[in-house]
């Protein structure tokens, strides 16, 4: 809205009845959820408004219609991800001149949720999660997600070693420098994202462990349905506790302990 506007804010339960033409979206897929019921999250403006092609590319990684510097094209990329990990969906209602309307579809839960009951055990209690002592390459092109992810795994024990691109973290990868662990966004800049950087990986270093974190639903980064065999995906946002349990998970499988 670049000459000003109005900027509106809904949120409504929507019913089966109301819902059911919304696609893709079952009843079954989250755990919980009352049948049918969903948190309906709308933000709507009088901007500029969208075209058709815009609006349907507006969720993809990295797209933008804003001029370098301005935009990175990973806000409703990522508000997309996270709604997916959901199991709901994102709508886009726009038109050039007339503006746009997004809305987010929740399941709907009956029961209140607290927060302690968000926390992990150890976080309520104050008790040690498992840490290590290996050392870790982490691959994360924005520096300040990367910043906060190295200081969650140093205050666990991990030695860090950074990378900010996939090609950077290859030329690592061909060096002989040691690593326990592979570390790395899955949706990055450039002609190397972290899927094609992890199968690199795969074959200069068999048995490095890998372990990938992106905002996106599972299904988005893998359309055929399931991690590669010797990967693990971690899905952000997550708790320092989930990274740390993760680690240790693929670092130290059952087989080996």
């Amino acid at each position: 809205m670049p000459n000003g506007g109005r900027l509106t804010l809904d949120v409504k339960i929507e019913t089966k009845a109301e819902e059911a033409e919304i696609e893709g979206i079952s009843d079954s897929e989250s755990p919980g959820a009352s049948p049918g019921h969903f948190v309906v999250l709308t933000v709507a403006d009088t901007g500029t408004g969208m075209s058709e092609d815009v609006v349907s590319r507006a969720f993809e990684p990295f797209f933008t219609t804003k001029e370098v510097g301005k935009g990175t094209g990973l806000g409703l990329s990522q508000v997309h991800g996270f709604v997916e990990q959901s199991s709901g969906r994102a709508e886009i209602q726009s038109r050039p001149g007339e503006g746009t309307s997004i809305s987010l579809y929740l399941p709907a839960i009956d029961a209140p949720v607290h927060g302690a009951a968000l926390e992990t055990s150890s976080d309520r209690q104050g008790t040690a999660m498992p840490r290590g002592s290996e050392t870790i390459l982490v691959v994360e092109d924005n520096a300040d997600v990367r910043s906060q992810v190295c200081k969650q795994l140093e205050t666990l024990g991990y030695a860090v070693i950074v990378a900010a691109s996939g090609d950077e973290a290859l030329e690592q990868l061909k060096s002989n420098r040691h690593f326990d662990l592979l570390f790395t966004d899955v949706v990055m800049p450039g002609e190397l994202n972290g899927r094609d950087l992890a199968e690199h990986s795969v074959r200069l270093r068999p048995e490095l462990p890998v372990l990938l974190t992106s905002g996106y639903a599972e299904q988005s980064v893998f359309p055929e349905g399931r991690v590669p065999g010797g990967m693990r995906l971690l899905n952000k946002p997550y708790r320092r506790s989930a990274l740390a349990h993760a680690l240790r998970e693929v670092l130290s499988p059952p087989a080996n302990r």
